[in-house]
């Protein structure tokens, strides 16, 4: 699981969902990370697999959600991001 957790895609996506507060699509994701939808979604379906992000579904669309332990992964990868100077700007 580590190598899939420290890509920096990966990292990233982590940054991402906890930015926007699980209201954020996977095209907006992919989008935001330079990848393309599906290489998001194989990345994402590790992640639901791992129970670190759930879904919402709200009409048509699918909003990312992170789990708590999603959360953690998260808050820790925004303090490494910060200690690197390496916060991502949009």
């Amino acid at each position: 699981m580590i190598n899939i957790i420290a890509k920096s895609k990966c990292l990233l996506a982590f940054y991402y969902i906890k930015l926007y507060d699980g209201k954020i699509y996977i095209s907006s994701l992919s989008k935001y990370l330079k990848c393309t939808d599906n290489h998001m979604v194989k990345l994402i379906n590790i992640l639901v697999k791992n129970n670190f992000i759930s879904f919402k579904i709200e009409g048509r669309k699918k909003l990312i959600y992170l789990t708590d332990k999603g959360n953690e992964i998260s808050d820790r990868v925004l303090k490494i991001l910060t200690l690197l100077g390496e916060i991502p700007v949009e």
